[in-house]
């Protein structure tokens, strides 16, 4: 369960997203979905062939963000919770991609 907002311990704010990711981990290939995005990290949905501990370095794909490095910080039933530096340009750019891509979407 997360955090009530006056709980919150994060330095930059999350947003709900469903975006289709790869993970890339030891040469394997795992597909699963972005669930939360920020400038700080993200949350993936559980892998469940996927063994992995708090500071282990990962790649990410996806369309919509591109190839990311990042560090597990921890899994939990929500998913598996990822430290990535996006600077604010490439954070920006992610989600006006996302919410044009969204709104293509919605008008069909």
């Amino acid at each position: 369960m997360r955090q009530a907002p006056s709980e919150e311990r994060r330095r930059h704010e999350r947003f709900p997203v469903t975006v289709s990711a790869r993970v890339v981990y030891a040469a394997m290939p795992y597909r699963t979905e972005i669930l939360d995005v920020s400038t700080g990290g993200m949350l993936l949905a559980p892998i469940d062939a996927l063994t992995i501990s708090a500071r282990e370095s990962i790649n990410i794909e996806s369309p919509v963000f591109g190839r990311i490095e990042a560090i597990v910080v921890s899994q939990s039933e929500t998913g598996i919770h990822i430290a990535a530096d996006l600077s604010p340009m490439e954070f920006q750019d992610a989600i006006e991609r996302l919410f044009l891509l969204s709104r293509t979407w919605m008008l069909k």
